[in-house]
């Protein structure tokens, strides 16, 4: 068993060094297409785990979630163009913010079908559920993390999220074959999809330049900084708030942590309309997600396959919130006579995120790609608020 902390840190950062390498490589190309490595950082640790290569518990593990997290959140937040999303129109947005509606009542739903037969902090999982199926990665670690989920208790959920999310993904490119049918049927308001190809055609990417030492330097200074004052600024909230209203409906369900990732993710969001933005020509995105891809492991090592007992209840509670979503999409859509890939694309947006949204779009009319990724950027915005919010909801449920 390896124990020392550099060495655990050491051989996590090398695994993910070593699936990102090994996806590249033609012969497992197919695999990774379906599983994608992410899924892997979780796992491959969970089975060093549980065949003991691994402690279950290590300093290191707390200390990259505290080091980590926070400039992840401000990264991926401060890269979003606002201003590209706000053209796709509220057609587009409209489905979206439906669709995670949707996710958000069948997870309560779905939460209260089954609670006595998960964990019972399951209404925590189900939060972090619903924040990857309205944003992604980052946001079903950032509520774990809020919410102060233990490793054991949130075992099942990334099974649960890969394996439904992408069964999704398949459902929604299947469907791509009836556009012409379901056009005929419903009589698809032509204008809509006209409007929202000429605006998604006037986007433009943000302009790309190499990455120099310098900038690489100031990305990383500037989120490693701004995330620690998150940090202290919720736990600084979260004592004052303890000590003011301790009494008042709500305070004792948060902690420190809910309001440092609360903190960092409006911070995000402010500092994306200001010339910072601009550190994402240089890859401030990019650098975000290869943190959160190093974060991801310490979850995996801190617990093993023995614990994934509860994972078909979870799979039940997750193919409730699909049929509710599903729903949801399919009702406002066929209301608005809005074509089918507006609902594909927004559904996708909200269970995968910005690339495979972008996949679902190029499988129905290649042109609306640009849809897709903004959409997905759009969910991961309000992702760690949904998921907080369902996470307070299927609380009420929760068994006694």
């Amino acid at each position: 068993m390896i124990q020392e902390p550099v060495g655990i840190f050491i051989f996590l950062a090398g695994i993910v060094g070593v699936i990102f390498a090994v996806s590249e490589w033609k012969l497992f190309r197919p695999v990774f297409s379906f599983l994608p490595p992410v899924v892997f950082c979780y796992f491959i640790p969970m089975l060093a785990t549980t065949a003991g290569l691994l402690p279950a518990k290590s300093d290191v593990y707390d200390l990259m979630n505290k080091v980590l997290l926070f400039p992840v959140l401000i990264l991926l937040l401060l890269s979003a163009d606002f201003r590209a999303i706000l053209r796709l129109g509220p057609v587009a947005l409209g489905l979206m913010a439906v669709g995670s509606v949707g996710i958000a009542v069948g997870a309560t739903f779905g939460y209260a079908m089954f609670a006595p037969r998960l964990d019972p902090l399951g209404w925590k999982n189900i939060g972090a559920l619903a924040a990857s199926w309205t944003g992604g990665s980052a946001n079903m670690v950032a509520v774990k993390s809020a919410l102060e989920i233990p490793d054991a208790v949130f075992a099942p959920m990334f099974a649960v999220d890969a394996v439904m999310a992408y069964t999704w993904l398949g459902f929604l490119i299947f469907l791509s074959g009836f556009q012409v049918s379901y056009a005929k049927r419903v009589g698809v308001n032509a204008r809509l999809q006209r409007e929202i190809e000429n605006r998604v055609t006037e986007w433009e990417q943000s302009p790309e330049r190499a990455a120099s030492t310098r900038d690489l330097l100031v990305i990383m200074g500037m989120s490693l900084v701004l995330g620690y004052l998150c940090q202290v600024a919720g736990s600084a909230g979260y004592a004052w708030l303890k000590g003011k209203y301790a009494n008042v409906i709500g305070v004792s369900s948060i902690s420190g942590a809910t309001l440092g990732v609360i903190f960092a993710s409006v911070l995000g969001i402010i500092l994306s309309f200001t010339p910072m933005r601009r550190l994402d020509e240089v890859g401030a995105s990019r650098l975000g997600y290869a943190l959160l891809y190093l974060l991801l492991p310490s979850f995996g090592a801190q617990a093993n396959l023995r614990e994934l007992v509860n994972l078909p209840w979870y799979m039940a509670v997750g193919g409730v919130m699909l049929l509710v979503h599903g729903i949801f999409v399919g009702v406002v859509m066929w209301w608005l006579r809005a074509p089918l890939v507006f609902g594909a694309v927004a559904s996708q947006a909200n269970v995968g995120g910005p690339a495979s949204a972008s996949v679902v779009a190029s499988t129905y009319q290649r042109e609306l790609a640009p849809m897709g990724v903004l959409l997905g950027i759009v969910g991961g915005v309000i992702g760690t608020y949904v998921g907080m919010i369902t996470a307070w909801l299927c609380h009420f449920f929760a068994p006694r």
